[in-house]
């Protein structure tokens, strides 16, 4: 890949570690609209990904996924990144939250973000304000002026975690569907259900594990 170093510095360098084809395609739809961002490499393993901080011009910002294939995981990417390129901005991603990749993320000051939609958006406000002088970050386990409480999210997710015992059959299958981004139409034709069958069980779900808000912690 030929990188463009004209104005190296308003230019925003990323890379994306991510083994999903579909989510990177979707992440780089997102951020090149914005003409100040440079694509430094996409990679779906660790040892590839790190082999582009040999050159000597490296990347801004990483995207990294947790979970990859090998037997490194994203975390190990970069904690190595952390350790060897402190001024990189990281951005974990995962499907899953989890209280021990929160705890990670926030010993490596990096941004934790949950795939979807909403994370898209966040990513993206996150990415290109990573070259301001003053950066505000949406989502910050680095910024002590965040009104993220880490400890009070962890114990959230911790607790949604002890409930999923009390979920139904069903209540478990259409949320499984909804973390795969599938649709209530789409579930309910998997499910062979009502659409309005499937709204009920995904709402009882939640309102069982009664999740966190991350919007709360949200800095507009």
């Amino acid at each position: 890949m030929k990188i463009d170093e004209s104005n190296l510095t308003n230019n925003i360098k990323i890379c994306i570690l991510e083994d999903d084809k579909e989510y990177r395609e979707s992440l780089k739809k997102i951020l090149l609209k914005e003409e100040r961002i440079r694509l430094y490499g996409e990679f779906d393993n660790v040892h590839d990904c790190l082999k582009t901080f040999q050159s000597p011009f490296k990347p801004d910002v990483c995207l990294i996924d947790i979970v990859l294939k090998g037997e490194q995981s994203g975390i190990d990417c970069a904690r190595i990144i952390n350790k060897n390129w402190p001024h990189v901005h990281l951005i974990i991603m995962t499907s899953f939250p989890d209280a021990r990749y929160l705890a990670a993320s926030k010993e490596l000051e990096a941004d934790f973000i949950e795939k979807g939609t909403r994370g898209e958006v966040i990513i993206d406000k996150i990415v290109t304000s990573s070259k301001l002088t003053q950066r505000e970050l949406f989502i910050s386990l680095s910024n002590e002026k965040s009104d993220l409480d880490p400890i009070n999210l962890i114990q959230q997710i911790q607790n949604a975690q002890q409930q999923i015992s009390t979920l139904s059959d069903y209540q478990r299958k259409v949320l499984k569907f909804k973390l795969e981004g599938k649709s209530v139409s789409e579930t309910a034709t998997q499910l062979q259900m009502n659409p309005r069958t499937v709204r009920t069980h995904l709402r009882r779900a939640l309102q069982k594990l009664d999740l966190p808000d991350l919007l709360k912690y949200i800095k507009l």
